[in-house]
Order: C-alpha cells, then structure tokens, then sequence
C-alpha cells in the first residue's frame, strides 16, 4: 500500500501524417491526445480508489497543453521532467493504449526503468483490467510474495 508507482502511456502520434487535409490530421491528432489524456486521467483515479497510488505525467500534464498550446508534445521537452518522476516511484505500470508499443517516451521509460531500476518491476495492463479490479489482485499476489 506504501508503493508509489509510475504510469507510462503514449502520448503523441507517432503515425503517418493525413495527406489529404492538414486541418483534418490536426483534428483526428488532437483528438487522439485528448483520448489518450482521459483514459490515462481516469485510470489513475481508479487506481486511487483501489489504493494504488500513481504519478501520471499524460494525467496530470496533458491538460497544460488546452493551457499553453505552445508546450511541446515531445519526449525530448518531457524526458527530464518525466525521469525525474521515474526516479522516485517504486515500479513501473505500462498502460497498453493503442500505440504503446511505438511510443518512443513510454520505450524510453521502460528502457530507464531497466537500467536504472534492476530490482523493480514493470507491469503491463490495460484499461479493462483496471477496471475489472484484475490488476489489484495481481498486484496483492505479487506484493503478498514480498
């Protein structure tokens, strides 16, 4: 229940761009990292309500982009910054959104977590099993080996 952990999810396009209709792309884009944003905010509220406790940069950050518009997107602005959280949680959760598997923040993350966090773990989830309560058992059967 002491834990801290991390929760990674992809954030920006990372696909080929509309050629069709600029203002289109920028549509279907903004619409993507606004769904992104909801579904990483409202995992980890429901991870609060189970008692997992989660820093979330897509949550917690993507609303400063209605903000500022002029922020980057980008992991080499957000890399820093997003270590920097890496670097007090305890484990690393990967939140499986569409596109987390080409996401060059959430690879780098993991990659860094790796590294630098040997003795840690790294779980893989999706958006049903936190809803279904399914991670909090795993989460109880993994930590009652502890």
């Amino acid at each position: 229940k002491d834990k801290l952990f991390y929760l990674a999810s992809p954030f920006t396009y990372q696909g080929p761009r509309l050629a069709s209709c600029s203002s289109l792309h920028h549509k279907r884009v903004s619409a993507l990292l606004n769904q992104r944003i909801h579904k990483a905010t409202v995992c980890s509220i429901k991870l609060a309500q189970q008692g997992i406790f989660v820093i979330s940069p897509i949550a917690y950050n993507g609303p400063w982009i209605d903000i500022d518009p002029s922020l980057p997107t980008d992991w080499d602005f957000w890399k820093e910054y997003d270590i920097n959280f890496l670097k007090r949680c305890d484990n690393l959760i990967v939140l499986k959104l569409d596109g987390w598997e080409s996401s060059i923040g959430v690879k780098e993350e993991i990659q860094w977590f790796e590294l630098n966090r040997k003795d840690k773990k790294i779980i893989y989830t999706t958006v049903e099993e936190i809803f279904s309560g399914q991670l909090k058992e795993r989460f109880l059967k993994l930590y009652a080996e502890e």
